[in-house]
């Protein structure tokens, strides 16, 4: 239904250039931002949400086949304690982690990725064990997260 005052004819570039951007991301879903796909779908929408998780999908079936959904590697970690009272348990914690072409850098006790447009998020959790060791308390992978927001 076209609302009143408005011709068919007035939405079809529109539609075109919803179909050219939506065709363009799902060809080249590496190269996607939500910045370009907001300069045709709105963002927050519904089908926002539905052509980031197509796109996502794209992403991990290539991931999945370039081994990249499973494997990173830790290339550096400094862990600091934030006091001197070490049994305080405050301690800051800076990594930079690899996942095939891509290295980010990130600080805290809880290191997270929400690289959301590359992979699947994953949340890495450090530990002090008693004997006075780091360990890693748990790794965390959702590969059900397509769109920032979304859990």
């Amino acid at each position: 239904m076209v609302p009143t005052g408005y011709e068919i004819e007035d939405f079809l570039p529109l539609v075109e250039g919803y179909f050219a951007v939506r065709n363009w991301a799902l060809e080249h879903p590496d190269q996607v931002t939500e910045e370009i796909l907001a300069t045709v779908i709105e963002p927050g929408s519904v089908e926002m949400r539905d052509t980031l998780a197509e796109i996502q999908d794209l992403l991990d079936q290539d991931a999945h086949y370039e081994g990249l959904t499973e494997t990173f590697e830790l290339r550096d970690m400094y862990i600091v304690a934030e006091t001197t009272d070490v049994s305080s348990g405050l301690y800051s914690i800076t990594a930079t982690i690899q996942y095939g072409d891509s290295s980010i850098h990130l600080s805290g006790g809880q290191l997270a990725s929400d690289d959301t447009l590359r992979r699947a998020g994953w949340t890495l959790d450090f530990v002090r064990a008693s004997d006075g060791h780091w360990r890693l308390g748990s790794t965390l992978r959702n590969p059900f997260v397509h769109a920032p927001g979304d859990t």
